[in-house]
């Protein structure tokens, strides 16, 4: 797998027939003091050495972290559970994935602890208590949770932990990563069978607007 910025070209020593661009749209649900989806933007940025200088809000020409995977494309649009607008058209109409990343503050016990009631609650909504996306347990820091209990509350649920540095990212592109590997291989699961992939994309669609708007 590898990243790139999607605005830069292919280099052509790698240069390869892209069948389709695919979109991953993940749902920030941010604990206090945890860093916003802006903030998670930048990071990425640093993590990648991409410019952090260029707005990334105020410009129509966003930055959106993109990776490949053989022959297909993954642009990953970052979005934020608390804002209902983005659960309009747009955004879950152009895309074919969705995963959650839950995003606390590992210096705070409180923000632990909001964490793991958002957690809670949204499993509580779920069928068979079971979220049904990809979800990623996220570690800004560290401190007072340890990284053994956070990975066992992970584990029993279902997710994935990852932990990264709130100053210079690092951690990020390996969890972002593992997410388009998930959308990856539901992508090759469906490659003979394009009407169960549609069918699989709509009934993720219906779980993410009962979720989150």
């Amino acid at each position: 797998m590898e990243w790139n910025d999607h605005r830069q070209p292919l280099n052509p020593k790698r240069s390869r027939t892209v069948l389709r661009e695919d979109v991953i749209l993940v749902v920030i649900k941010n604990a206090q003091g945890a860093t916003d989806y802006c903030g998670l933007k930048e990071l990425l940025q640093k993590e990648t050495g991409e410019d952090v200088h260029r707005s990334i809000v105020h410009t129509q020409d966003v930055w959106e972290p993109t990776y490949y995977c053989g022959e297909y494309r993954y642009k990953l649009i970052l979005l934020p559970a608390s804002d209902p607008t983005p659960f309009g058209d747009p955004y879950i109409r152009d895309a074919n994935h969705f995963s959650l990343f839950l995003n606390y503050d590992a210096s705070s016990t409180k923000s632990w602890d909001e964490m793991v009631a958002s957690c809670e609650d949204i499993s509580s909504r779920c069928e068979d208590g079971v979220i049904p996306l990809p979800t990623i347990v996220a570690a800004m820091g560290e401190g007072c949770v340890s990284r053994e209990e956070a990975e066992r509350f992970a584990r029993q649920r279902s997710c994935r932990f990852f932990q990264y540095s709130p100053v210079t990212g690092h951690g990020l592109c390996k969890a972002f990563a593992s997410i388009v590997e998930h959308a990856h291989g539901t992508r090759l699961q469906y490659a003979t069978d394009p009407d169960g992939f549609q069918a699989t994309v709509k009934a993720t669609t219906e779980v993410v607007q009962r979720l989150f708007r």
